[in-house]
């Protein structure tokens, strides 16, 4: 497999969400722009009385739904000259947690990557930036048709994969699946840092997933 990812055609390697300048050097966006529900509510928490947090505990339950495949998210990967390189991804639902998956297209840079580092991490905030969720693990690419199905069947706004159109016509797409192998959530303006279990993300995760 790594001999063909570095021969691949990269011309249609991007991921197309909504451009957002500087965001990878400053994290400084619009969360409307990816929250697309919170374009009343951002307004209003900015004036909002509801207390910060004041405990690493109250860290736990929203860190978990940060994470539960509905929130876009920062993929690091390695690149070739072993520089960090980043892009938003959407993440899908998050039942087989600690494996954790986003969909990418076959042409993508970051596969190149993989190939030769799989270390990964995972970055995600919350619409104010009150709390950051930071995941850390390995991770590998997937082909083989019956997965890629399985995954596919719970992808819950299939709009975002610019792919769309290819899968429609075959498999026009490969999965990427990180199993996650460390999980740390903060809160960086109230100087609070909770470490999270593993095993109870999965088991939120199921629980979300059952309902």
């Amino acid at each position: 497999m790594s001999e063909r990812y570095p021969h691949r055609d990269l011309s249609t390697a991007c991921y197309r969400l909504p451009r957002i300048p500087d965001c990878i050097i400053s994290l400084d966006y619009s969360p409307p722009l990816l929250y697309p529900e919170a374009m009343d509510s951002h307004t209003e928490s900015k004036t909002s009385s509801q207390p910060p947090f004041t405990d690493p505990i109250q860290l736990r339950i929203p860190a978990l739904n940060l994470i539960n495949g509905s929130h876009p998210g920062i993929l690091s990967t390695i690149d070739e000259r072993g520089y960090p390189s980043s892009r938003w991804m959407a993440t899908l639902s998050a039942d087989d947690f600690p494996l954790f998956y986003t969909l990418t297209s076959p042409q993508s840079h970051k596969l190149v990557h993989l190939t030769k580092h799989p270390q990964v991490s995972w970055f995600f905030f919350n619409e104010d930036r009150t709390l950051t969720v930071s995941l850390k693990g390995q991770a590998r690419i997937l082909e083989d048709v019956p997965t890629l199905k399985r995954i596919w069947k719970h992808v819950q706004d299939k709009s975002l994969a610019y792919f769309l159109k290819q899968y429609s016509e075959g498999i026009g797409f490969v999965a990427i699946e990180t199993q996650v192998q460390d999980a740390e959530c903060s809160s960086p303006g109230a100087n609070l840092r909770l470490h999270l279990d593993l095993n109870e993300v999965a088991t939120h995760s199921r629980s979300r997933s059952s309902l």
